[in-house]
């Protein structure tokens, strides 16, 4: 311990983060390994160059100005180019969706779910998949998602006369180091949720030190360093760092799906989607929808120069946000919901070329400390990547695909209490809609009273498809379709037209 101690004390001297050590002496043999351990694992360089970078001279006696703050030049940014964008209602759609099934059924296509941190603007104190926002079925993100997953490799395998045991779809599952074990033992007690456990694989996002507004790294206590989850844009290292990468590409895995766990209308392992992509030969995709308003809290992606990128609200203007085209839609219209296609071989130099260069955000924020267990003003900066910083590394094979945000985007952000969107009944309300429309579609007639209730299982459809067998019948609100049990009585009882 004394030599890793002597090695430690010397590094931490060399970037003025002494102070991590001031404990040391106080601390019983445990604590002290733990906190060299965990002393070990930082990346000095790497926190001084983005804290130097980001101050006005010296890190030791100067503040860190937020890189927000930093406008972009609105003169760089350019609409979209037409040759990059396809959306889900073009004619091409249906090859698109046979060439991305027929993908799946080849057992090239894996998912990686950012699973997002503890459900806490949810007033929970677990992971945010583990939510049930109140459906009937009472079932939570995790089991709406897995059970698309089924369906859809479910469809594929139908779709190539394979047996559906021949297709496999792996599903990565990013968590934070505080919501790991939960969201494991969840899975295991409900046994995957029909799905191969050899197909649910979890790992960890990367954990950041947090620093104080002079750059010093904070302590958690006497022997723990104070982290916070590095952002979506940790991906990439995790990927590396876990072995998860080379799993993908030892199945043989050539398409990748990424989405974050928050979006109760998320289609898994889109084949609309891979299929466009891929047909494209696109390193790179982005799933966007077009923005409500011009003003609305999304980023957007645009060109920039000669490559693309997202584009924070607050990055941009009124006077260019407001602009519209001769059709009077808006110029800058891409609202990124961070759902996205890269190919193997991109992700591949992300992980190990790219990924270092990433340059992180930082956000003010309150963060418990040895100092301050419970502060009540910001005290410190969390570093966070993210995820789409990548984008302009694609180049020119970078594409947008547009969907319809009441078919495939409806975010839960926020408890009820917090805030009238982006909650609960809000994601409700928008699944009842969509699953109304797949039975209307279907030929079917539904009348309600004051109860719009409509919900049917993705064991049953994927995207509306399956549904046929119900034309011509009608049914009254609430409608609620578990299984294909429940789809043989609906049809035995109901009434038709």
């Amino acid at each position: 311990m004394e030599d890793k101690y002597n090695e430690l004390r010397q590094i931490v001297e060399k970037f003025d983060q002494k102070h991590l050590l001031q404990y040391f002496d106080e601390l019983n043999s445990d604590e002290k390994d733990e906190l060299l351990t965990d002393i070990g694992t930082i990346d000095f360089q790497y926190v001084y160059d983005f804290c130097r970078k980001h101050v006005n001279g010296h890190v030791k006696n100067t503040v860190i100005v937020n890189n927000n703050d930093t406008k972009n030049k609105k003169e760089s940014l350019r609409p979209l180019p037409p040759v990059v964008y396809g959306c889900s209602w073009q004619p091409e759609s249906a090859q698109w969706y046979n060439e991305g099934l027929r993908l799946i059924a080849t057992n090239q296509v894996g998912v990686i779910l950012m699973a997002g941190g503890l459900g806490t603007r949810l007033d929970v104190d677990y992971p945010k998949g583990m939510f049930d926002v109140g459906l009937p079925s009472k079932k939570s993100l995790f089991q709406i998602q897995a059970e698309r997953i089924a369906k859809i490799r479910e469809l594929a395998a139908r779709n190539s006369n394979k047996d559906v045991g021949n297709v496999r779809i792996p599903w990565y599952i990013m968590t934070c180091e505080k919501t790991m074990v939960q969201t494991r033992e969840f899975f295991e007690s409900h046994d995957y949720f029909g799905l191969s456990s050899s197909d649910v694989e979890f790992f960890e996002q990367t954990m950041n030190p947090c620093v104080d507004f002079h750059g010093r790294i904070l302590l958690e206590d006497r022997w723990h360093v104070a982290r916070s989850p590095g952002g979506n844009g940790g991906l990439y290292a995790a990927l590396r760092d876990s072995g998860k990468l080379s799993d993908m590409e030892r199945r043989g895995i050539a398409h990748i799906h990424v989405y974050c766990v928050d979006n109760i209308l998320n289609r898994m392992a889109d084949p609309t989607f891979i299929g466009f992509c891929a047909s494209r030969a696109a390193r790179c995709g982005a799933k966007v929808v077009a923005k409500s308003h011009a003003h609305e809290a999304v980023g957007v992606i645009c060109a920039d120069d000669s490559r693309y990128r997202v584009v924070e609200y607050s990055e941009i203007d009124a006077e260019t946000a407001e602009l519209r085209d001769e059709k009077g839609e808006l110029v800058y219209n891409a609202g990124n919901i961070c759902n996205h296609y890269f190919s193997i071989e991109f992700l591949h130099k992300i992980c190990f070329e790219f990924e270092k260069y990433l340059t992180p955000h930082i956000a003010k924020k309150k963060i418990p400390c040895l100092d301050c267990n419970n502060p009540t003003e910001p005290n410190g900066y969390k570093l966070e990547k993210f995820v789409f910083d990548v984008f302009p590394w694609a180049q020119q094979s970078f594409v947008v695909y547009e969907v319809r945000r009441d078919e495939e985007f409806s975010p839960l952000k926020n408890s009820i209490r917090l805030r009238d969107t982006d909650n609960p009944m809000t994601c409700r309300r928008d699944l009842f809609r969509l699953h109304a429309s797949f039975i209307r579609d279907a030929g079917c007639e539904l009348s309600s009273s004051n109860d719009e209730i409509c919900e049917i299982s993705p064991c049953i459809t994927y995207a509306g498809e399956g549904l046929q067998c119900l034309a011509g019948r009608k049914f009254e609100l609430p409608l609620v379709i578990n299984g294909s049990e429940c789809l043989v009585r609906l049809l035995s009882e109901s009434e038709e037209t």
